[in-house]
């Protein structure tokens, strides 16, 4: 599923007047491949995934604009759990699961099936994202956000 997004604009209302939190950004995340948003800390990273996700809506004190599509069509952002996964980046289990763990706990979460089959896509999703040297150390900080197909 190819998941395209223009003109993406969020502000807030604060107490000394309107913050411009994502201005005018249009992105591509094709079918089949690994979309990495990459920028510096403070660079509306997290708040463009938040925007794709459903997670911020337009109220008195949020102003959200953008066109999202799916496969060419009007997305839905409620829709957007039947087709990805997003562990926000301040999750409690990103600090005391290995890249692994956190792996298999979404599949078991996302997936239907056996245990096997269930671990048998984490592995291969850890092989995609080449993370086999790194799966089983614990790290403070790290996040994945990863587009997919209803394949997991």
């Amino acid at each position: 599923m190819d998941i395209s997004f223009k003109n993406v604009n969020y502000s807030v209302k604060t107490k000394e007047g309107t913050k411009q939190i994502l201005q005018n950004m249009s992105g591509l995340c094709k079918s089949g491949t690994v979309t990495a948003i990459l920028g510096p800390s403070g660079g509306g990273k997290t708040s463009l995934l938040n925007v794709l996700s459903g997670k911020i809506h337009n109220s008195n004190k949020v102003k959200l604009e953008c066109e999202i599509e799916a496969n060419g069509k009007s997305f839905d952002p409620e829709d957007f759990t039947k087709f990805s996964g997003y562990v926000m980046q301040n999750d409690i289990l990103m600090e005391v699961l290995t890249v692994k763990e956190c792996l298999q706990f979404s599949a078991d979460l996302k997936l239907e099936g056996t245990q096997e089959y269930k671990m048998k896509k984490a592995k291969q999703m850890i092989s995609l994202l080449k993370l086999e040297k790194c799966q089983v150390k614990k790290k403070k900080k790290h996040a994945i956000f990863i587009f997919r197909n209803t394949e997991f």
